[in-house]
């Protein structure tokens, strides 16, 4: 199944999830919402399709203005296709995040979006 297929599949059964995409250099961005991201990145991660096995990256970027808000990005990987994707979830200060340990035993996301920084 092409990367564009399984996209589409995905979009289809959590409509609600992706709030938009976009694609630059070749590389898709998915701006999720928090409630579905664990069922979401649970998809992805299935094999062998998605197949998007291996969590690059996990890291937060931080945001003063409009409203003090983290934007987490999750960078996927699949090793059968070489596939990238890259999922963002902006959540307040406040808020905490679902962990991704038992996706990913190296996730480290159980915290409030602004304990992102102490894990430098």
């Amino acid at each position: 199944m092409k990367k564009t297929d399984i996209m589409q599949q995905l979009q289809r059964e959590y409509p609600e999830a992706i709030a938009s995409e976009s694609l630059f250099l070749g590389e898709t961005t998915w701006e999720v919402r928090k409630k579905q991201l664990k069922a979401l990145l649970t998809a992805l991660k299935k094999t062998p399709e998605p197949g998007y096995e291996v969590l690059m990256d996990l890291t937060g970027v931080d945001y003063l203005e409009p409203v003090p808000q983290t934007k987490v990005v999750y960078w996927l990987h699949s090793p059968t296709t070489f596939d990238r994707l890259r999922l963002v979830v902006f959540v307040r200060r406040e808020e905490s995040m679902p962990s991704v340990s038992d996706l990913w035993g190296g996730g480290l996301i159980g915290m409030n979006a602004s304990s992102l920084t102490s894990l430098a």
